[in-house]
């Protein structure tokens, strides 16, 4: 019975080594150089919704380029788990990012579970996943004070480990086109990067390219962008989702027992 276990795990491991070859394979004829950390059919997909050339993100083809992207898979669980899961990543993430961070990184985190194939229940968990992971990190670290901890300021960006992040919701169905990914995912972006870019002189010409590719991607224009430091806060773009559509412009997170 051992043996033949150990010849099944065996196997399993190599064709999962086997995967990973395929993939870095396939990142090296796409003409990315990122250092791209995993493998498998979630990092194929990756790469072929990134290379269309139509993908409305210039942000995540220069990641692709040249950057840093960590894609990490978590098997299913509660809220609370797997928020601890999450920080437990973020917290190795955030280490690589700040030991380097002249290149762009960017985390992708995505979930093995049956229950999110529908959106909704994806985006409910989604929001359950960042409150726990702020529960968590509030008890450890203080907040970044490069930004607001106050979900409804202008200025609000999620922290963790004293590292402000801009976050994206992923799911085969999302709403936005650019944001259908194969897998339900968050992205975690250090929120940083996109003021090195207003420092450089940059930004607004990046945020009027990929606003403009989006419009044409997704066909209308995404009611929910705004600038960081506009009245509205950034979390309402988390999601993905329109919240001008609802009588309230309410995310359901809440910070310090407040709702945002």
């Amino acid at each position: 019975m051992s043996t033949i276990f150990r010849v099944a795990r065996e196997t399993k491991a190599a064709r999962k080594k086997r995967s990973k070859k395929a993939s870095q394979s396939k990142l090296r004829r796409s003409g990315f150089k990122a250092a791209l950390r995993g493998g498998g059919v979630l990092v194929q997909h990756l790469i072929e919704k990134i290379q269309q050339p139509q993908f409305p993100c210039i942000m995540a083809k220069s990641v692709m380029n040249q950057g840093v992207c960590e894609n990490i898979e978590l098997k299913a669980s509660a809220p609370a788990a797997l928020a601890q899961a999450v920080f437990e990543k973020l917290n190795s993430f955030i280490d690589s990012y700040r030991a380097n961070k002249e290149k762009l990184h960017s985390c992708i985190i995505s979930f093995s579970n049956d229950e999110f194939k529908e959106f909704a229940a994806f985006e409910k968990s989604f929001w359950e996943i960042l409150q726990a992971l702020r529960e968590i990190d509030d008890k450890i670290n203080p907040y970044d004070p490069r930004v607001s901890s106050d979900p409804r300021d202008g200025n609000y960006s999620f922290s963790v480990k004293e590292e402000a992040f801009f976050i994206l919701l992923l799911h085969p169905k999302s709403p936005r086109k650019a944001r259908q990914f194969a897998v339900p995912s968050i992205v975690f972006n250090p929120h940083q990067q996109f003021e090195d870019l207003r420092a450089k002189g940059t930004f607004h010409k990046v945020r009027s390219t990929i606003r403009a590719r989006d419009e044409r991607y997704q066909g209308a224009l995404n009611p929910m962008l705004m600038d960081f430091g506009s009245e509205v806060s950034e979390i309402h773009q988390y999601s993905g989702l329109d919240y001008t559509v609802k009588a309230e412009m309410k995310c359901p997170f809440k910070h310090g027992g407040e709702a945002a």
